[in-house]
């Protein structure tokens, strides 16, 4: 879902190199998952087994 929003995002944006935009989904059950334009964007989730960690997302370039 968030590789489909940025793929949007890029699409509609001529100058989308220029930009970052980062997406962040999460579901019911703990699943969760990011993208975003260029490398850098990162998120925090924290969990009982595993406390806190920063995930980096993958990106389009």
């Amino acid at each position: 879902a968030c590789e489909l929003a940025v793929e949007r995002v890029i699409e509609k944006n001529p100058d989308w190199r220029s930009i970052q935009v980062g997406f962040i989904a999460l579901g019911k059950n703990g699943d969760h998952g990011g993208f975003c334009i260029a490398p850098g964007f990162n998120y925090a989730i924290r969990t009982p087994d595993e406390g806190n960690r920063l995930l980096e997302s993958g990106s389009r370039i």
